[in-house]
Formats: structure tokens, C-alpha cells, sequence
């Protein structure tokens, strides 16, 4: 493959560095980490071995005391993936957000909630 052929990603084609950022200065952000994608509608191959992965990232996170944000989907109740009222809606154990005031990420949880097409995120508190 020629070189111009050969894909490249936007922070290169953008002229960032490709060094990693300082963990002090880095932020965790959590995606998709609901039971959705392992007894859900979506089950995914190879998620236990991501679910590992995104729990030592996690913990890596939290005994750093970097900011970890969870982004978590949500649906109204009654949708055919992410209904909230579901048993496959909630965060896999080794990813749940910590309550703020109690064991404390500190960052947040986005939850993302779709109506008619069109988008609508909020932070809440964890």
C-alpha cells in the first residue's frame, strides 16, 4: 500500500503528538459499560476480555485519583435496546461508577437519552 493510501487517524492528520498524556493531566472516560452488551439484546464477542481491561484501566484511574467519567446509554422505558427499567440497563459490576460523597470517582455519569431522533445528554452526580 502506498503511503498515501495507508490509513491515518485525525490526531495525525490533525499534527498532534502521538506521546501519551501525563496521567495527572488525563481524564478516564468510561463508554458503554452496561450489562446490554453481555446478557442484553447486544451481546458483544470478546467483551469479558474488554470488561477486564476497562476495570484495570478503572482502578489504574481511581487509585491515581484521576477523573473518571461513565457514559452510559439510556432509553425510554419500553425500547427494544438500553430501556433503562431493564436488568441488562446497568453498569457491569467491575465498571460501575462509585457514588460521589462515598468512595468517589470525580468525574461523573453522562447518560445519553434518545427521543424521536434526536439526542439529549445530561451529567448527573454519581
Amino acid at each position: 500500500m502506498s503511503p498515501a493510501k495507508i490509513p491515518r487517524t485525525l490526531s495525525a492528520i490533525a499534527g498532534l503528538s502521538t506521546r501519551p498524556s501525563r496521567a495527572e493531566d488525563s481524564v478516564l472516560l468510561l463508554i458503554d459499560g452496561q450489562l446490554e452488551y453481555t446478557i442484553g439484546r447486544l451481546p458483544l464477542a470478546g467483551i469479558d476480555a474488554a470488561v477486564e481491561e476497562g476495570a484495570r484501566l478503572l482502578a489504574y484511574a481511581r487509585d491515581r485519583g484521576i477523573p473518571v467519567i461513565h457514559a452510559i446509554h439510556h432509553a425510554r422505558r419500553g425500547a427494544p435496546v438500553f430501556d433503562s427499567s431493564r436488568p441488562a440497563a446497568p453498569a457491569r459490576c467491575r465498571l460501575r461508577a462509585r457514588r460521589r460523597g462515598t468512595c468517589g470517582d470525580t468525574g461523573g455519569v453522562v447518560r445519553p437519552l434518545f427521543r424521536g431522533g434526536s439526542g439529549h445528554c445530561r451529567l448527573v452526580g454519581e
